[in-house]
């Protein structure tokens, strides 16, 4: 059973032309006229809906499945592996996880990048090919839904190394 929301959202359109809409699920919505018309839409995913509007016009959206969030991991722990250039990375999974996605920023690096996804377990040995020049090394490990939503949040810890 999918929960709906009773809420109907009304959009105005000022203007007139296209409406890309973001809002969690709003693909599975119904979309209708002021005046109860159906209106067809284009989906861009689960979370994107285009609507080509007429100036004047209110769309009113219904029916938007509710949004349960993908529960974040918990408990990271990262053990480095004694004179190897590996890293034991383990968490404490997630109910509503059906897999894990790891990334890492290196130094002071704004942006991370990908280590590995579609994780089955709650462990994983991480291979870093540059762990001597490496001082500082932040691992993010986020949960991946069936549907594939990922928690907004995840558990993150930082390995720091004295030079």
């Amino acid at each position: 059973m999918v929960r709906r929301s009773r809420q109907p959202t009304e959009v105005l359109s000022k203007s007139g032309g296209n409406l890309d809409l973001r809002y969690p699920i709003v693909a599975q919505a119904v979309v209708k006229t002021a005046e109860g018309q159906e209106v067809d839409f284009a989906s861009k995913g689960s979370d994107q809906v285009c609507v080509e509007t007429t100036k004047g016009q209110a769309y009113v959206f219904t029916d938007i499945p509710a949004c349960i969030p993908v529960l974040a991991p918990t408990k990271l722990k990262l053990n480095e592996e004694g004179g190897t250039d590996q890293i034991h990375i383990s968490w404490a999974g997630s109910k509503n996880a059906t897999s894990y996605k790891l990334d890492r920023a290196v130094g002071n690096a704004p942006d991370n990048e990908l280590i590995a996804s579609d994780i089955a377990g709650t462990d994983f040995m991480h291979k870093s090919t540059d762990p001597k020049q490496v001082d500082q090394m932040t691992i993010k490990v986020t949960a991946v839904r069936a549907d594939g939503r990922e928690s907004d949040e995840g558990a993150i810890k930082t390995i720091r190394r004295l030079q």
